[in-house]
Parts: structure tokens; C-alpha cells; sequence
């Protein structure tokens, strides 16, 4: 929810006195959200508004909302942006209702209120809980607030534990807990009633399966009869909200998942993952022997025999693959480009496919894009990966033989006295910086002992911390510069420079290997006309050698991270 904003009248006050620019945080539960009730977002608003009337010196007032989240973590939109207003000086005083609306997770509330808040110089307080870390409206009590804390936290554990308990309670009565039914049924009264549409499409996959149609035959059958596949089905009947489901078509994988489910077969199969309501999460998946199987809870659209004849022909055509590709294939080699080649369209990974020819595995790479979507503005093109590999490894090349060339240009600017004394003031700004530092901070330490033994006033005192505190600032700000300035010769011109080293370590290499990709390559796209777009890691450090090498020999050079290139 967005936020809102409101200006209060500021109230008189001394030059010390803070104004106040105030956060009124609400928080609502998944499991509260639309229930009536004290902690109801309208009831929240109104407490915590007019408290916020009753705070002196006001002058700005926002408004966050967080409905429907968890109080076990800070994983919510409108906290995050409230950090975000925080770290911006936009708001430095919080209000919630009470300290479970800020969190219910004793660990990480803890943190935020005995470190993270006083860091950031924000004040909070928790009405109901009169909990006022400044002390200004409410006494504060630690010991209270930790409590309290320790409290909410049990009681999500608590919530967590019964309401797991009431989904097995539902399960086992054979009651469905998720929120759509499979494709093939709808869901009514938490149990499956048959989609009649959708089952006979079902049906007839099972069908022509057995047939000894492969998945990816029959997804080709339904996308030339223009079936809707069951993400574009859903979408059409209003179940699905996302524009992304309306054109999708049918794909290999979705067949493959319903002639897997035996939710077919009239049985309910859940609690296949551990899940915490607490922490909201998955933690991992069940053995099988720990699902809950229910047979005969809806009705089935492919009888036993039918189902365990497909999951049969599966693992024997899968063993028959598997057999004739070890028998066939002596090259079989790893994917090293996976996760670094992506279709320059779409910006999807590109898939690495194989064929066999004469014993020996040839691969190539395209876009899966084109088979999944209607609309895809991709091509199924491929490219061979031979011929990734030859343009790939031209293009490493070149960098590896400027790489070299720029080496042997630093060694020679590197040996020139100006650079060399360049450096040597640099270094000796850097060590009469550091004294002067220790100066300083000596010296503002002895202070409070000449306050203590009356040598300075209360008055010379205050004058004299600040004045130190100004001078160790601006001196912060100058050691930083100057360390800028050593830190760029020393990975510039020296023999640290990270691209130069990256790129002379495989200055030998005669083929394309995954430890050159990992080390070299940041992404590689490709795109329909055979155009391949190489970015390099390390762009950065190449930039500073070219600007360090024109601004010194004023010579011209490339400036970018990327090369571009056609494979033929």
C-alpha cells in the first residue's frame, strides 16, 4: 500500500528540542486479514493517529501498511520502504500499536531495537505496550519490552504448530489445503469435482501415450489442434490473474507432469514437504513413505492399470535412452557455457541440445522460448557449438593480446620518473595523514580528563570536542581521497591489475574451458542473425587502463567491456 502523507502543526519549542517526523506503521497477518477485530487495520490507524496528535513538536507524519504479512520476519514492501525513508532522514520517530505489530521474531525485533534503531537515531514506541525508547511519553523498561518480545515470538511458534496441525486434520479427512485444483478437476468445498473440458484432454494424453506417442509428440498434437494448455486455461476461466498465462502453450514438461500425477487415479497425495507457517518457507521434501496418500477421494480419470502401464513404458523408454546414448556417444562432453549464454531477445539461458552421428555427440545452442510461447519474438535457429566455441575463444584472444600490449605500456609509464614521484607523494600524504590522524584522536581523548580536573569549563569542553570532531572528519574525507588515489595506481599501473592478470593467465590456452568462462566471461548473447555479444568481467579495471594510458601517452582506445562479433 502506498504510503501516505500528512503535515502536522509544529509545536514551539528550544533550539535543542527535536521535530519529530513520524513513521505510523500497521501490520496485518495472513491468517487476520479480513477478520473483524482489534487489530484490524482501520483500528491500528485510528489508535496510532491519535496518539501521533497528542506527540509535541511534529512536523511530519507517514503512514505504512503491511496487510497480509508475517510478523515472524521483515520481508514486507512497506517495512522495507520505511528503512529506506529512515536511511534518507525522511522519518526518525516509529509508532506502532503494539510491539507484535513490529514483530513477532524475538531475535531480529531485538536486534532492531537495541542496535539497529538507536544506530540510525530513531526513536520507537509501541502504544499499548507504553514503550517509548527515548523515555519521553512512556518510562522506558527494557526488561519489559525483551519479555514481550520473547512472548510474541513463542506465540507464532505456538499459531504455527496449531495450524499445521489443523491443515492435518484436513488432509487426513481427505480435504484438499491447496489453493487450485490440478488440471483436469476443479476445486469446490476443498475436494476435487472433474472439469469435464479439461479431464477429456487428460484422458486423451494418457491415450495417446500409450499409443507410444513421446510427451513431446502429443504437446505437439494439442498446440496444432490449438488446445489450450493448462497455464492459458486457467487464464482464460479467471483463475489465473497474469497476463504471462495467455499465451503459453503446451510443452514436453506439462505432459510429462500429468502422466506422472497419481491425482488421476482418484487419489489425494499431500504433505510431500515439511513447511513452517512460523517461518513461512518450505524445508524440504518428505520421503514417500511420510506422504498422505488418500484413495478414492474424487473421481479418477485413468484407472490403475492405465496409470502404472504409462509410469512402466516411462522408465523403460528412459533406461532404453539412457543405454543407447552410453553405447553411441564417446565424446559426451559437459555444458561449460551453462549460465553464461542467454538469447539476446528474450535474455533467457539457451538450451544445449544434442544429437548423435556416427557415435559421436554433436551440440548446439537455442532459444526454448519460441516452443513455450505464442508470441515469442525468438527463433528457433540454433547454433552449432563448435562454432560458439571458434568465435569465443577469437574474441578471448584479442583481449589476451591487449592485455599483453597494455602490460608492456604500463611497465614503461611505471618506469617514468613523473609517475614515479606521482606515487611516492601519494604515499608519504598518506603516512603524514595517518600521524595526523593519531594526533587528533589523542587529543580529543585527553579532553574529558581536563574537564574532570577543572583545566577546561563545561563550555571549553563542548567547544573544544567539537572542534577536534570537525577536524578528524574533514581529515576522514582526505585519507579517503588519498587512498582512491594509491588504490587506482596500484591495481592501474602495478602487476595487481585484475584484468591484466585474469587475461595473461590463460595467455597459452589453445581451447575454451570452464575455468577460463568463470574467470573471463560475464555474459555471452546471442541473437537470430548469428550476432554474438560478449561481456567481459573486469570492465572497470580495463576502463582505468585505457583512460590512465590516454591521459598519459594521449593515445586513442576502446572504451567499453563488450565485443561484438557474427559467427559464420
Amino acid at each position: 500500500m502506498a504510503r501516505t502523507s500528512r503535515k502536522l502543526k509544529a509545536a514551539p519549542g528550544s533550539k535543542d528540542t527535536i521535530v519529530w517526523k513520524l513513521a505510523l506503521y500497521v501490520r496485518l497477518s495472513i491468517e487476520d486479514n479480513g477478520q473483524k477485530g482489534r487489530d484490524s487495520v482501520s483500528n491500528q490507524l485510528e489508535l496510532v493517529r491519535n496518539f501521533a496528535e497528542q506527540m509535541k513538536d511534529v512536523s511530519e507524519c507517514y503512514t505504512y501498511i503491511d496487510n497480509g504479512n508475517t510478523g515472524t520476519n521483515f520481508d514486507r514492501a512497506q517495512w522495507e520502504q520505511l528503512i529506506a525513508d529512515i536511511k534518507s532522514k525522511k522519518v526518525n520517530c516509529i509508532v506502532v500499536k503494539d510491539l507484535s505489530r513490529f514483530a513477532r521474531n524475538y531475535i531480529e525485533a531485538g536486534d532492531y531495537l537495541e542496535k539497529i534503531f538507536p544506530f540510525l537515531g530513531v526513536r520507537f514506541i509501541a502504544v499499548n505496550d507504553c514503550y517509548d525508547s527515548y523515555g519521553l511519553m512512556f518510562k522506558e523498561n527494557e526488561l519489559t519490552v525483551s519479555l514481550k518480545n520473547l512472548i510474541n515470538d513463542y506465540y507464532s511458534k505456538d499459531i504455527s504448530k496449531k495450524i499445521m496441525s489443523s491443515f492435518r486434520t484436513k488432509i487426513e479427512n481427505g480435504e484438499y489445503i491447496g489453493n487450485m485444483a490440478p488440471y483436469g478437476y476443479i476445486l469446490k468445498d476443498n475436494h476435487f469435482i472433474v472439469d469435464s473440458e479439461a479431464a477429456e484432454v487428460v484422458r486423451r494424453i494418457f491415450t495417446l501415450f500409450t499409443e507410444g506417442n513421446s510427451s513431446y509428440a502429443i504437446a505437439k498434437q494439442l498446440n496444432s489442434e490449438n488446445i489450450a494448455a493448462p497455464g492459458r486455461y486457467a487464464y482464460e476461466r479467471g483463475m489465473k490473474k497474469y497476463k504471462k498465462y495467455q499465451n503459453v502453450i503446451w510443452q514436453q514438461e506439462a505432459v510429462t507432469r500429468i502422466l506422472y500425477n497419481e491425482v488421476y487415479t482418484g487419489k489425494l497425495i499431500q504433505g510431500k514437504t515439511n513447511h513452517s507457517k512460523y517461518q513461512n518457507e518450505k524445508i524440504g521434501l518428505r520421503p514417500r513413505e511420510s506422504w498422505i496418500i488418500i484413495p478414492d477421494t474424487h473421481e479418477p480419470l485413468v484407472d490403475d492399470k492405465t496409470f502404472q502401464l504409462v509410469q512402466n513404458m516411462r522408465l523403460k523408454n528412459q533406461k532404453k535412452r539412457q543405454e543407447q546414448i552410453q553405447k553411441k556417444v564417446k565424446n559426451k562432453s559437459e555444458n561449460i557455457l551453462k549460465g553464461y549464454i542467454f538469447c539476446g531477445i528474450c535474455g533467457r539461458p539457451l538450451r544445449r541440445g544434442s544429437t548423435c552421428r556416427r557415435g559421436k555427440a554433436e551440440y548446439s545452442y537455442h532459444c526454448a522460448t519460441v516452443y513455450n510461447r505464442s508470441d515469442a519474438e525468438c527463433t528457433s535457429i540454433s547454433t552449432s557449438e563448435k562454432k560458439v566455441y571458434a568465435a569465443l575463444l577469437s574474441n578471448i584472444r584479442t583481449q589476451i593480446d591487449l592485455a599483453v600490449e597494455m602490460n608492456t605500456v604500463l611497465q614503461q609509464i611505471r618506469g617514468s620518473v613523473l609517475q614515479s614521484n606521482k606515487y611516492r607523494e601519494v604515499c608519504e600524504k598518506i603516512s603524514g595523514e595517518t600521524k595526523e590522524y593519531q594526533r587528533l584522536l589523542h587529543l580529543k581523548s585527553t579532553i574529558y580528563e581536563d574537564l574532570k580536573t577543572n583545566l577546561l569549563t563545561k563550555e571549553e569542553y563542548i567547544l573544544a570536542k567539537e572542534r577536534y570532531a570537525q577536524q578528524i572528519a574533514h581529515l576522514e574525507e582526505q585519507m579517503e581521497q588519498s587512498a582512491k588515489a594509491k588504490k587506482l595506481y596500484e591495481e592501474t599501473l602495478t602487476n595487481q591489475n585484475k584484468w591484466i592478470q585474469a587475461f595473461r593467465k590463460f595467455q597459452n590456452a589453445k581451447n575454451i574451458t570452464r575455468e577460463m568462462i568463470e574467470a573471463l566471461i560475464e555474459k555471452i548473447e546471442m541473437y537470430p542473425d548469428r550476432r554474438m555479444q560478449i561481456t567481459f568481467r573486469f570492465s572497470d579495471e580495463f576502463n582505468s587502463v585505457m583512460s590512465y594510458v590516454r591521459s598519459a601517452q594521449r593515445k586513442e582506445g576502446s572504451s567499453d567491456g563488450e565485443i561484438s562479433g557474427r559467427i559464420s
